[in-house]
């Protein structure tokens, strides 16, 4: 059953694909929040948002995944984070970048 996971994943990736282009979509691919990188989740929401018809149309031609398919709630939320959390994401990257001196 582990090896169906890989392949079901690289279709799902190759659908994204397609939608993308078929949208006009820019083909980027998601983004995994990382605990230690500091705006990390900001971009991942940002991404979901910025592909959200994309992913809407991938999941929802599969029934196994329908029921994943962000309500227009959802996407209130996550444009919510999106918009409280992109200030301290710049925040954070003007004092971690290379200009900033004491």
């Amino acid at each position: 059953m582990a090896s169906a996971e890989p392949e079901a994943t690289w279709k799902k990736k190759a659908a994204l694909s397609e939608a993308q282009r078929e949208l006009h979509l820019p083909e980027h691919s998601l983004i995994t929040e990382c605990p230690t990188r500091w705006g990390s989740r900001q971009k991942m929401v940002g991404r979901v948002l910025e592909q959200r018809k994309a992913l809407s149309q991938v999941l929802s031609e599969d029934r196994k995944t329908r029921h994943l398919v962000p309500s227009w709630q959802d996407i209130e939320v996550l444009e919510s984070i999106n918009n409280a959390l992109r200030p301290l994401k710049e925040f954070t990257d003007a004092l971690s970048g290379e200009a900033y001196s004491m």
